[in-house]
C-alpha cells in the first residue's frame, strides 16, 4: 500500500508530493499512457503539471493540434475527472487540495501555436494555461530548441515580455544554451526548467550545463530533475533510482537544494525499470533517505519547493 510505503520514510504527516511534467493528457488521447492512471493519481501525487504537447513548429498547424488537445482536456475535466482534478489558476486555489483530489497545472509544451496572433498568449491564459514552455527541440517563431541553432527571436522576446505581465510560469526546458541565456536576460521573474538533468552527471543535450545551473540559481528558478532514461546516464537500459538521485545531488550543489524538484516526464518517454509508474514515487523517496538525504530535504524536493514556487508565481498580480 502507498501509505505503508511512506510511513517507512517519514515521521508525522506525509510529504506534499509534486511533479513538474507529464505528457499523460497527450498520451491518453493517443491511447498509449502507461505511467499514470488518472483515477488513482491522487494516491501518489498532490500537484501535477499536465502538459499539452505540440510537436509542430509551424504556427498554423500547431494551433490546430492545440485546439484539439485542449478540447480533449476540457472534456475529461468536465465529464470524467471533475471531482478528482482541481485546475490551479491562482494562489488561493491551492486551498482546495486534499488527499482525495489532485491539483493540476495546465502546461503548454512548445508555444509555437501562440505565433498565429498577438493575443494568443492571453487566450491561452484565459483557458487556464499557467506554464508556458517556449520551444521544443526544433526552432519555432520564438526561438531555438536543443536540437537546433540560433537564439531567442524578436517575437520570442515580445512573448516573454507579455508573460512577464502574467502570473504564470515560464518553462525553459528544451531550449538550447543560447536561447536559454537570451530568455533569462528578458524574464523579470524566476523561471522553471520542468524536466531536465544535470550535465555534470551525464552530458546530454537536454541536460543543463554548469553555467546554466548557476544562472538559474541567480534567477531564483526551479530545476526539475527528470526520470528519462536517456538523460540519466550513457547506458539507458541500466539506470535507476540511484542515477536520478545522483542528478539531484550534483544539481543541488549549483542550484541549491531549495530550488530542486522532480519533473518525471511520465507518459512522455522511456523511464528506468525501477520507475514503472507514478506509484513508485514513494520508493524513490525512501531510497533518498537511504542515501542520507534528511527528511526535510526529501520533503523539499518531493514537493515543497515546487509548491512554494507555484504559489508565489500564481499569486503575482496581472499587469
Amino acid at each position: 500500500m502507498y501509505y505503508d510505503d511512506m510511513s517507512l520514510s517519514f515521521s508525522g504527516s506525509f510529504p506534499f508530493r509534486a511533479d513538474g511534467h507529464c505528457d499523460t493528457l497527450t498520451a491518453m488521447k493517443a491511447g498509449r499512457n502507461r505511467h499514470i492512471d488518472p483515477e488513482t493519481l491522487a494516491r501518489y501525487m498532490d500537484l501535477q503539471f499536465m502538459a499539452l504537447f505540440v510537436e509542430e513548429d509551424d504556427a498554423v498547424k500547431a494551433a490546430a493540434v492545440l485546439d484539439e488537445l485542449y478540447l480533449y482536456y476540457r472534456t475529461l475535466l468536465t465529464e470524467e475527472y471533475g471531482d478528482l482534478w482541481i485546475p490551479l489558476k491562482n494562489g488561493d486555489s491551492f486551498a482546495r487540495l486534499d488527499r482525495d483530489n489532485i491539483g493540476v497545472i495546465l502546461a503548454l509544451e512548445n508555444c509555437s501555436a501562440l505565433a498565429v496572433a498577438e493575443d494568443e498568449v492571453y487566450d491561452a491564459y484565459d483557458k487556464g494555461f499557467r506554464s508556458f514552455g517556449i520551444v521544443w527541440n526544433g526552432r519555432n517563431d520564438f526561438g531555438s530548441g536543443a536540437l537546433s541553432e540560433g537564439g531567442l527571436t524578436a517575437a520570442g522576446e515580445r512573448l516573454l515580455r507579455t508573460l512577464n505581465r502574467l502570473p504564470a510560469a515560464v518553462d525553459l526546458s528544451h531550449m538550447n544554451e543560447r536561447t536559454f541565456f537570451d530568455a533569462l536576460d528578458v524574464l523579470e521573474y524566476p523561471p522553471i526548467v520542468t524536466h531536465t538533468g544535470c550535465g555534470l552527471v551525464h552530458p546530454h543535450v537536454r541536460n543543463l550545463t554548469e553555467d546554466q545551473m548557476k544562472e538559474l540559481r541567480q534567477a531564483g528558478g526551479i530545476m526539475g530533475i527528470t526520470f528519462v532514461s536517456q538523460f540519466l546516464g550513457p547506458d539507458p537500459a541500466n539506470v535507476g533510482f540511484d542515477d536520478i538521485i545522483d542528478h539531484v545531488l550534483y544539481a543541488s550543489d549549483y542550484v541549491g537544494i531549495d530550488h530542486i524538484a522532480f519533473g518525471s516526464d511520465f507518459d512522455g518517454a522511456d523511464l528506468p525499470d525501477e520507475m514503472t509508474d507514478v506509484s513508485r514515487m514513494a520508493a524513490l523517496y525512501r531510497r533518498m533517505r537511504e542515501r542520507d538525504f534528511s527528511e526535510a530535504e526529501v520533503r523539499m524536493i518531493a514537493g515543497e519547493n515546487l509548491l512554494g514556487y507555484m504559489k508565489a508565481t500564481l499569486s503575482r498580480e496581472e499587469t
